[in-house]
């Protein structure tokens, strides 16, 4: 809607039942009423018209607070606003009974918790109990004599470091240790996975892990390096494949190379050794090449000690992978304890070979007769899928897809149809540019870009000219409108372009600059002149305010405001601070008002009733 008289805005009005409905809704007409000065006027044809300004008196507050029992039921209401705005919130609140919270001690939590054999039932009963012991860490103390059901574990707090050092003391190494599984045992001890993490989160896998075997991967290493030159800042690291591990760092959003890399930009790598260093003799290369970046000025920014050379014990190959895949029976016991051996057989392609004295289970689907009794339930492939997905699966990994169903019988729709080219060069001929050929054949489209046809598909089509890709020709366009606004209406395509290449200004230069009652740099500022700071400005007149950071008046001016002192983070959190501030003003309604950060701490720690209110020459 346009301008507003107030005649639109009565009618306005009258459709809402609240002035909070009135201003949410009808922002504009709120707004156009309270600059014209009919903001009062037009609110009383409202059902429930408004408070007067100033309602709020000292003795309406205290009236109002006297049918109050519980200074919660103050919560909520206009009349705690006025309270703190004005300063009568301590004198008129002084009456109000205040529910203190209850502050446990740790015996109190004892005597509650021994009526419970499990910890689930003390959280059901006795639930601010339990989460206040939870937050002290007392609840391996008064949960010690609770039994504990099966399934459930022991909370994180029961896991002290003499707990878990006693868990570790079943397992040779940390990789069992991780799993919960010894080698050769097909049981899983859960509570050791949990005792592990706990560790891995408070740093004492070092300690508890002292008399488990330590290995060594015994490749060779290179050293490489992260730099920031900007900055002076580098990363030192050794890897075995610079290739896998430079991915690994790209890859890792936790890690402290990729979240420098979004801080500082992208570093520059360095390879520092140009053959690879012997394993027992890396950590002492990385030392050097650290040490030597920090006395050029550089900081190291890694986060463990240097020298870590990982954590795998053998290079494998094809005899020692088939040695230890011989120890197995199953595939699935291979997989659970094979570990090394299982990732650089699936990397070699070779898990089949190696894996071939196995038991080999046959399931349903993987016999074909089976897969193709069950296809033919279906008419096309999409169905199939749909219908029985094992099924399906089972053909795509046989290779038995192209059997039940041949190609030349696929239809548009079919799964599969827009993988053949030759559908896809017929669909794109019919087809004269390649917008038409994404909207009529979307599959087709996908699968060219996908395949690298897309190209060839496109040959025959039609290139198509921006026609606003000239700058005269969106100036000859322009000229036809009077107005910016009608110019983008009129022509979206031209006025979009302008904006996108730059040529806005230079393009809406054509347009008369259209005077308003703000256009004039004298009206405006004898319209600042009535405010005191640039927030009353804004809103109190809008318009002019932001006419004056259009045409760069702003700071010109504002001159004469005044202007807001900013502090350092945690300055009001300094008791001193808030002492001298509150010296500087005359009442307590002057301090809220001045240094609302101050006034809010004092609030929160409780120093209001020690301050004191005077005038002195106090620099804050």
């Amino acid at each position: 809607m346009g301008k507003y008289t107030k005649k639109d805005t009565i009618n306005i009005v009258l459709s809402c039942k609240n002035l909070t409905e009135f201003q949410r809704k009808f922002s504009g007409a709120h707004k156009s009423a309270k600059r014209n000065g009919w903001l009062d006027e037009v609110c009383t044809y409202l059902p429930v018209p408004p408070k007067k300004r100033n309602y709020w008196t000292y003795e309406r507050c205290k009236e109002e607070i006297t049918k109050m029992t519980y200074l919660k039921d103050l919560q909520g209401t206009s009349v705690l606003n006025v309270l703190n705005k004005n300063g009568w919130y301590d004198e008129l609140t002084s009456n109000l009974i205040r529910k203190s919270k209850k502050f446990w001690t740790k015996d109190e939590i004892s005597e509650r918790s021994i009526k419970y054999k499990h910890k689930v039932e003390f959280i059901k009963n006795e639930n601010a109990a339990y989460l206040y012991a939870q937050r002290r860490g007392w609840l391996g103390e008064v949960c010690s004599h609770m039994i504990m059901k099966s399934g459930l574990r022991l909370g994180e707090s029961c896991w002290t470091k003499e707990r878990i050092k006693e868990e570790a003391l079943k397992f040779n190494t940390r990789t069992e240790f991780n799993r919960g599984k010894v080698i050769g045992s097909n049981e899983i001890n859960y509570k050791a996975k949990y005792a592990y993490s706990i560790a891995a989160k408070n740093g004492w896998l070092d300690e508890v892990c002292v008399h488990m075997k330590i290995n060594i991967n015994k490749h060779s290493r290179y050293i490489y390096a992260y730099i920031w030159e900007d900055v002076k800042e580098v990363y030192i690291g050794l890897t075995q494949d610079c290739k896998t591990r430079f991915n690994q760092h790209k890859k890792n959003k936790t890690g402290i190379v990729y979240l420098n890399t979004l801080k500082r930009g992208e570093p520059k790598i360095k390879i520092l050794t140009s053959k690879p260093v012997l394993v027992k003799n890396a950590p002492k290369h990385e030392e050097k090449w650290k040490l030597k970046y920090e006395d050029l000025g550089y900081k190291t920014i890694n986060v463990a000690k240097t020298g870590s050379l990982g954590s795998y014990s053998r290079i494998w190959d094809y005899e020692k992978v088939k040695q230890e895949a011989l120890k197995y029976n199953k595939r699935t016991d291979f997989h659970l304890n094979g570990g090394g051996a299982v990732v650089w057989a699936k990397k070699n392609k070779c898990l089949e070979d190696v894996c071939s004295h196995m038991e080999l289970i046959i399931g349903k689907w993987d016999i074909f007769e089976n897969v193709q009794a069950e296809a033919l339930k279906y008419k096309t492939r999409k169905e199939f899928k749909k219908g029985c997905k094992s099924a399906s699966d089972a053909a795509y990994r046989n290779k038995w897809m192209d059997i039940l169903y041949p190609k030349d019988q696929l239809k548009i729709g079919d799964m599969g149809y827009w993988m053949i080219k030759e559908n896809v060069m017929a669909a794109a001929l019919k087809c004269k540019t390649k917008t038409q050929f994404s909207e009529e054949y979307h599959g087709a489209y996908n699968s060219a870009k996908r395949n690298g046809w897309f190209e060839e598909a496109c040959s025959h089509m039609d290139v198509l000219v921006n026609k606003w890709d000239n700058i005269e020709d969106i100036k000859t366009e322009a000229r036809k409108y009077k107005t910016k606004t009608e110019f983008a209406k009129g022509s979206s395509a031209a006025y979009s372009m302008a904006k996108k290449r730059g040529w806005y200004k230079e393009i809406c230069s054509i347009f008369p600059k259209i005077k308003t009652k703000w256009s004039c740099y004298d009206d405006v500022k004898k319209e600042a002149l009535k405010y005191n700071t640039r927030g009353e400005f804004n809103e109190k007149n809008g318009s002019a305010y932001n006419s004056a950071i259009s045409n760069g008046w702003l700071d010109e001016i504002c001159s004469h405001m005044n202007t807001k002192t900013t502090y350092p983070p945690g300055h009001w959190m300094n008791k001193e601070n808030v002492l001298k501030a509150s010296l500087l003003c005359k009442t307590k309604k002057e301090f809220r008002e001045t240094y609302k950060g101050a006034y809010g701490s004092a609030q929160r720690n409780g120093w209001l009733n020690e301050l004191t209110f005077g005038s002195m020459n106090i620099i804050v």
